[in-house]
């Protein structure tokens, strides 16, 4: 039991140390951090729910052909759920607090969530599926969903930035981008997974080197170049 508690606890803590670490300008409070970690832990039960009915649904729709199936569970039924979930959580935990206050932020709050959302997931996967599914996740879907957060993070950041200098058509289209990447990029992950052939395979592995390397390149940059939303002079930050 303690090899499954470590195997699935794991990932999370490395992610989490190698976020804090990139935080360079000024570094979030621990309170704040593991706010937005329980926070993610609270979108599970809901996402669950709407997934069950989800699933309920699209049964009930009788579709024949497995590859809409698997097309409208993946990208509807999961991916939409989850991220719209964690959105909610990352607007209501974060948007009025003071310590948001540069642009990578926004990343590390959405990756913090993201992997409170994942945590639970995983202990229940791992406990029900053993040692080696705890493995598998701890490569593919654990750091897949603080990858999705990453993006979210970017165009939350982006949001936040607008509405501070008042542009409020471009804040608003980036907290729709702030959903529909992820969603994008989580339910071709999934898609992938549940159409489990051998080209599908193919693809996720390709899928998964470009999510990788597309997804800790944007933390890099992010990070060297965080600053504050608002300048000594007390101006926001306009970088557009």
């Amino acid at each position: 039991m303690k090899r499954l508690l470590l195997i699935s606890l794991l990932p999370t803590i490395v992610l989490m140390l190698y976020m804090y670490r990139k935080d360079r300008v000024e570094k979030e409070p621990l309170w704040v951090l593991s706010k937005m970690f329980f926070f993610g832990t609270l979108t599970v039960i809901p996402a669950a729910v709407i997934e069950i009915l989800g699933t309920k649904l699209l049964n009930a729709a009788v579709i024949q052909s497995v590859v809409i199936y698997n097309l409208i569970d993946a990208f509807f039924v999961v991916a939409l759920t989850e991220e719209l979930m964690k959105l909610i959580a990352l607007y209501a935990a974060s948007w009025r607090l003071s310590e948001f206050n540069c642009t990578f932020d926004a990343v590390v709050y959405a990756v913090f969530i993201s992997l409170g959302f994942a945590t639970p997931e995983n202990i229940m996967y791992v406990f029900a599926n053993g040692f080696y599914t705890g493995v598998v996740r701890a490569v593919l879907s654990v750091p897949g969903h603080m990858m999705f957060g990453i993006f979210m993070g970017l165009f939350y950041s982006a949001s936040r930035r607008h509405f501070l200098n008042g542009r409020f058509l471009p804040f608003k289209l980036n907290l729709v981008f702030a959903l529909g990447v992820p969603v994008l990029l989580h339910g071709f992950f999934d898609f992938l997974l549940f159409q489990a052939n051998k080209f599908s395979m193919l693809i996720f592995a390709a899928f998964m080197v470009f999510l990788y390397y597309f997804a800790f390149h944007t933390v890099r940059n992010l990070s060297e170049n965080d600053r504050y939303f608002y300048q000594s002079a007390g101006e926001p930050y306009d970088n557009c």
